[in-house]
């Protein structure tokens, strides 16, 4: 007869998860300790740039449709490059990651030095 060995003890019982008030109160509490910066970066004005200008060429339609909120201006600015992404993945066949072809002439003999032990 073989013996049974015992069974593994139980995890602890889990905490219960935090209340949303909970979660506000310590994304609150991190933001006042290490605040996010206040400067803007070039990248950060030319993106803004570049969004206010495509959604000023849309036309007033697209405009109307979408709203002029900052919010509204990045959706329409997603759809714009959801739009570009899709047509980038039909015109490369449904892959955009491309192989580069090799700027040399692959070798197909390959020199292997023997060194054996003295």
């Amino acid at each position: 007869m073989l013996p049974v060995p015992p069974a593994p003890p139980r995890p602890p019982p889990r905490a219960a998860p935090p209340s949303p008030a909970q979660l506000q109160a310590e994304i609150l509490h991190m933001l006042e300790i290490e605040p996010p910066p206040l400067t803007p970066c070039r990248l950060s004005e030319a993106m803004g740039k570049a969004m206010e200008d495509m959604t000023a060429t849309a036309g007033i339609k697209i405009r109307q449709r979408y709203g002029v909120t900052p919010a509204a201006i990045f959706t329409f600015v997603t759809s714009l490059a959801r739009t570009n992404l899709e047509c980038e993945l039909v015109q490369r066949g449904g892959d955009l990651v491309m192989r580069p072809n090799p700027r040399y002439k692959p070798r197909n003999d390959c020199i292997v030095v023997n060194i054996e032990p003295d």
